[in-house]
């Protein structure tokens, strides 16, 4: 065999190797580099949907985030692929089906229809009812402080619970400090007569922790005025937190009073002096 058979031949079998690659390589779905085959996008209906406004810090259940295909499935019926399933209302329980108008004003995100069934069922005997209204009215926001207010005298300790911490939440939504210690204010005056002693002291707590100075000050010495200082725990709780302003330690209601306004009365004067001299040297 001559030279030129052989390179040739030689040619031949290396072309026929790197078309015998190539087939294989696109067989197997590799590369040219040999790396595997990128992996296909999800298509944008497998997305997960975006989560509610982040800044709203109210976070919901499971229950209530997905309210129509979750709500207590029936067993043996699921939703199909691609279709809501809604449970009929026969087929729920009772604080469900109680509770369905409520939840179904909260789907469409509806919150005149939320208040108004949330007045309708705020004083349902049933305190797991009432456990679903602080939900919904904890979920409202600002626009149900009243609502919230007026729950804050629960007498069921786990709904009483529930209440006080959408209470403390939905004020701490507030920015001005005026018009917060004014809510504070009123809502342990209005409600003092129902509150238990621990509901009280952590309805005081909160006025202390949103508050500044001296509105912290103007809160409680507003709170005691209408507290009957016969009355040992509450005296105890309102004491300890203006003393703990004062320059002085006072005991009586009417000392307390007096030295109050006067601290207060000083600190308003150096915030005021304080803020006129910020402006000077602006």
């Amino acid at each position: 065999m001559s030279k030129r058979t052989v390179i040739l031949f030689a040619v031949v079998c290396i072309l026929a190797a790197a078309v015998a690659g190539l087939y294989v390589m696109k067989k197997t779905g590799k590369g040219s580099d040999g790396g595997d085959a990128p992996v296909q996008k999800p298509s944008v209906s497998s997305v997960a949907p975006g989560a509610k406004d982040p800044g709203r810090k109210k976070a919901t259940t499971v229950k209530h985030t997905q309210l129509a295909d979750n709500k207590k499935s029936v067993a043996g019926k699921k939703p199909s692929a691609g279709k809501k399933y809604v449970v009929p209302v026969e087929e729920l329980d009772e604080v469900d089906r109680i509770t369905k108008p409520l939840d179904d004003a909260m789907e469409s995100d509806n919150n005149a229809a939320i208040l108004a069934q949330a007045k309708l069922l705020m004083k349902h005997p049933n305190p797991e009812v009432r456990k679903e209204v602080v939900f919904a009215l904890d979920w409202v926001g600002l626009e149900a402080l009243d609502l919230i207010t007026a729950m804050l005298g629960d007498t069921d300790e786990e709904v009483s619970t529930e209440v006080l911490s959408a209470w403390s939440s939905t004020i701490s939504e507030i920015s001005d400090q005026t018009a917060k210690r004014n809510l504070i204010a009123q809502a342990i005056v209005s409600q003092q007569e129902v509150l238990s002693d621990e509901a009280f002291e952590e309805l005081t707590d909160t006025a202390g922790f949103e508050l500044d100075e001296p509105n912290d000050l103007w809160a409680y010495m507003e709170v005691l005025r209408y507290t009957d200082e016969s009355n040992v725990k509450r005296m105890e709780i309102l004491r300890d937190a203006i003393n703990g302003i004062l320059e002085e330690e006072v005991n009586t209601k009417q000392e307390l009073l007096k030295s109050g306004q006067e601290t207060y009365d000083r600190l308003v004067k150096e915030q005021q002096e304080e803020e006129a001299d910020d402006d000077g040297n602006a």
